[in-house]
């Protein structure tokens, strides 16, 4: 009887529509990642990536392996579940990794533990030994109520529905029209002002370990920054909070040998659900402009197309 439940809780938690997370745990090894927090995990379509980047000689198809704020900032339990992930057999891959000032950051009362306390140690994915079985019974012991809560509240009592694809990527679909937009938009805005403006702090210790990502990954392929648009009024506050964010960025950038993609000043052309996160359609554009970006870069550098060769 036990075995049968977790059967058919396997089987209704491969759709993606129930758990927000299963799926990127249940996929193989992969030779090119998404990086980052849930912008990243709804910002990013990499099914529009690899479209517009068909015909070059990279590892793909590209896989969304981003989480969320809580979960995924920068630091050793990131790089050790990016590790887990990747295939090592992996020498021309495309890793996008996705960086906004609280990807870098700490809780600000824990100014002494910098170099020893992360927040996210306990929490998915770092619990997980196995992050490519597939069905994934650790994940089904340990934490899909944790992933599935939301979903299905989200998607059978609320008007938000949510699908995490098979490529990773977190497809939300949510009412748009003006009064409901603009709530959510001032609510996030109030969250941000009073949970992460003043409970955190820019942490040099999260920097380095960005750094140590991109280190890693770019002995397997090519590495691109990119920061993702947003709303004006989160932008502002994200400006207020850590004004010389683009310059640790650009630093970062010469320092590792990577381009950094900036896309903070096209914040009005693409639509966000919440401010925070890019609506779905406004994900697919963004994806878009991305993946041309990326290969121009590419073509820039005198990579060759695939029937070249």
């Amino acid at each position: 009887m036990v075995i049968a439940v977790h059967g058919i809780t396997v089987l209704m938690l491969g759709n993606g529509k129930i758990d927000g997370f299963y799926l990127r745990f249940t996929t193989p090894k992969q030779h090119s990642l998404v990086v980052g927090n849930s912008r990243a995990a709804q910002g990013i379509v990499p099914s529009v990536v690899d479209e517009y980047l068909s015909g070059l000689n990279f590892q793909g198809p590209l896989f969304n392996f981003g989480f969320s704020l809580s979960t995924s900032p920068y630091g050793p339990y990131y790089l050790a579940s990016i590790r887990k992930k990747l295939d090592f057999s992996t020498r021309n891959g495309l890793f996008i990794l996705s960086v906004d000032p609280w990807s870098i950051s700490r809780e600000a009362h824990l100014t002494d533990k910098d170099t020893t306390y992360f927040f996210e140690s306990k929490s998915l994915p770092y619990n997980m030994h196995f992050v490519n079985s597939s069905p994934n019974i650790e994940y089904l012991f340990k934490n899909y109520y944790k992933g599935w809560g939301d979903m299905i509240v989200a998607n059978t009592v609320r008007t938000v529905q949510a699908e995490l694809h098979p490529d990773g990527w977190l497809e939300v679909t949510i009412p748009m029209n003006k009064a409901k937009h603009d709530a959510r938009i001032k609510d996030k805005v109030q969250r941000y002002r009073s949970e992460n403006f003043y409970a955190k702090t820019f942490s040099p210790v999260r920097l380095d370990y960005l750094k140590k990502t991109i280190r890693f990954l770019k002995a397997r392929g090519q590495v691109y920054l990119v920061r993702i648009p947003l709303d004006h009024r989160l932008a502002e506050i994200e400006h207020e909070y850590l004004p010389e964010f683009d310059q640790l960025m650009e630093k970062c950038s010469a320092e590792t040998d990577v381009p950094y993609l900036n896309y903070f000043a096209d914040n009005e052309l693409y639509q966000t659900t919440d401010g925070n996160h890019l609506y779905k359609e406004s994900a697919k554009l963004f994806s878009k402009k991305l993946a041309e970006d990326i290969r121009k870069h590419m073509l820039t550098r005198g990579e060759r197309l695939i029937s070249d060769k």
